[in-house]
């Protein structure tokens, strides 16, 4: 089972997952503009069939399966080449 704290880097379609079968899919990065930070659009899915697309900007979480994941950083280099880290918080 994934335990808390554990880390998953997700990249534009790439499929990161965990040994308790969540998934994630990088979809879209939304570069930072003068009023908005970064953001990123992932998939997420879990081992029952449930699939969540999620708008995340850095600092926010989400929960899928009964965990709660926190988006920590965006490391981009344009539109094409990303990657973000995902941090399971509980």
């Amino acid at each position: 089972m994934t335990q808390v704290g554990f880390q998953a880097h997700v990249g534009e379609g790439v499929v990161s997952s965990t040994d308790d079968d969540i998934s994630f899919a990088g979809s879209y990065v939304f570069p930072a503009s003068d009023t908005e930070s970064a953001k990123v659009e992932l998939a997420v899915w879990d081992d029952v069939s449930t699939e969540i697309d999620v708008t995340l900007h850095e600092g926010e979480t989400f929960e899928i399966a009964g965990q709660t994941w926190r988006l920590d950083k965006i490391h981009s280099e344009g539109q094409r080449h990303w990657y973000a880290d995902l941090t399971r918080i509980a």
